[in-house]
Parts: C-alpha cells; sequence; structure tokens
C-alpha cells in the first residue's frame, strides 16, 4: 500500500463506515482520465481493502446493480 494512501485511512478519518465497489468488469474501459487496466484496477481495490481493514473500517460492499439500485441501498445502509 502507498504511504500517502496508508496515512490519509489512519489521519483524515470522517466515518466509522466506508462503502466500496469491487471492480466491475463490465463496465470497465479505458480513456484519457482512466488510463489503468482492469487488473491495475484489481490491485487498487485489494489495496484499498487491505487499508481500511487494517484501519478499522467497516466495508459495505456495494452490489453490482443498476445505479437507482445502488442508490437505495446506500441510502439504506446510511440509516
Amino acid at each position: 500500500m502507498p504511504a500517502e494512501l496508508s496515512k490519509v485511512l489512519e489521519t483524515r478519518r470522517y466515518a466509522a463506515k466506508a462503502f466500496i465497489s469491487e471492480p466491475w468488469h463490465a463496465l470497465f474501459h479505458t480513456e484519457a482520465e482512466r488510463w489503468h487496466s482492469f487488473d491495475m484496477a484489481v490491485a487498487e481495490y485489494e489495496a484499498l481493502l487491505t487499508g481500511y481493514r487494517r484501519f478499522g473500517y467497516k466495508l459495505v460492499f456495494l452490489p453490482q446493480v443498476s445505479v437507482e439500485e445502488r442508490r437505495a441501498f446506500i441510502l439504506k445502509n446510511l440509516k
């Protein structure tokens, strides 16, 4: 895990719960702003999981469903 990410997860905490979404191959595409590969996205996701868990965050995994269903899921889990 990059040192910068570790420092942010430890020092800039504002909530105990973190929503996280695993890389979704069906939606993944590269472009000028998103130049990294799907494999790089998976590696970044795994680093985030490690970091969040290391610093005691409660992870809530977003389902791979429509935007509206994700919205409803998030709102339900914020209550």
